[in-house]
Order: structure tokens, then sequence, then C-alpha cells
């Protein structure tokens, strides 16, 4: 009896761990595809370890540039935007970021910090203004890499004949907003690892 519970309780556990994969292999096989570009940084710095440190353009957000509304005003660390894109070629854009979910594509975000003008007052000294900037995190800032083929994509990311490459990344999004990150692009080429 005894045996025949814990083989039951391990398969019911193999079961939900598969079920949990199963959910996410459908939710990104339903996903739309993106490709989204990665501002250029410090080659030095783009390996961390294991992991190519990635920094999305779509992660500092001109204010100006993207519409929002007053609620996004007055948002606080942590709190979640959802920031609408523009899907294009080469790259995908980020059209607006709101509190509440737009109807195009979109993805969910957490914003990191919001910067403001300062505005001169008439009787002396500033005020905050109206933003300017917004930094959005995604979660998708990083991409995991064999340790032993490190060198090799560092050797591709950096300048050549002076020249740098571009670096892009492939994004499924689901309905839901939430962003996994599929591949590195390199001059459009994807890593093979």
């Amino acid at each position: 009896m005894r045996r025949a519970l814990f083989h039951l309780l391990v398969a019911l556990q193999v079961l939900f761990l598969l079920g949990q994969a199963a959910r996410v292999e459908m939710a990104i096989s339903r996903a739309t595809v993106v490709t989204l570009k990665v501002v250029p940084i410090d080659p030095r710095s783009l390996f961390m370890g294991n992991y190519m440190a990635l920094n999305l353009d779509i992660m500092r957000l001109d204010m100006s540039k993207v519409r929002h509304d007053k609620a996004v005003e007055s948002l606080h660390y942590g709190d979640t935007v959802y920031v609408e894109l523009a899907a294009g070629r080469p790259y995908a854009r980020a059209v607006s970021v709101a509190t509440t979910h737009p109807s195009g594509l979109y993805v969910k975000g957490r914003m990191e910090y919001l910067l403001h003008a300062e505005v001169a007052r008439p009787e002396g000294g500033t005020e905050q203004g109206p933003p300017t900037e917004m930094i959005v995190d995604y979660g998708l800032d990083r991409y995991f890499i064999p340790e032993s083929r490190q060198d090799q994509v560092q050797d591709l990311t950096l300048p050549h004949r002076g020249r740098t490459p571009e670096i892009g990344v492939e994004v499924a999004i689901t309905r839901q907003g939430k962003g996994f990150l599929r591949c590195v692009l390199v001059d459009g080429k994807p890593l093979p690892y």
C-alpha cells in the first residue's frame, strides 16, 4: 500500500511538471514573434558569467515619442506597465505605454524608474515637470549561452574592421503580454546556440 501511494505521488508530481511545461510551450507556439533592437553597450560588459547582457531598445522609452496617459506619470518602482508595439522591419518599436492592456500587440513589463524634467517656477526654484523618460524591465535582458561558446560569441559581437555588428533579439509575445526570448541575432543571423 505504501509503495503504491509513493508511486502515485511521484506520478502526480511528474504529471504536474509536464502539464506546466506543456502550458508554456502552447503559449509560446501561439505567440506573436517580433524582433527587437539591442542598443549597443560596451562589448567588455556584454558577457556576465554564462549569459549575454542585453540592453533592449524598448527598455528606455522617450516619453515625447510614445503615447501615454496621466496615470503613467504617477507610477512607482515595480508597477506593471503595458508597452504597445508596432511590428516592423527590421525591428518592432514601442508606440505607447499604459497601466491597462492596450488593444494591439503589447509586452508586459515593470517600471524601473521615471525621469521628469525640471521646470523653473516664476517665484524661483524648480519643480518636477512632465516625464521625459521611462525605464522598463521586461525580464528579457539575459541570454544564456554555453560556457564553451562564450569566446566565439564575444568575437562575433566585437567591432570588426571599424564596424560594430547589429544585434537584435527575436521575442515570442503571448496574448497576455509575456515575452519569451527565442534567439539573439547578430547582423540578422541567429546565434546557433
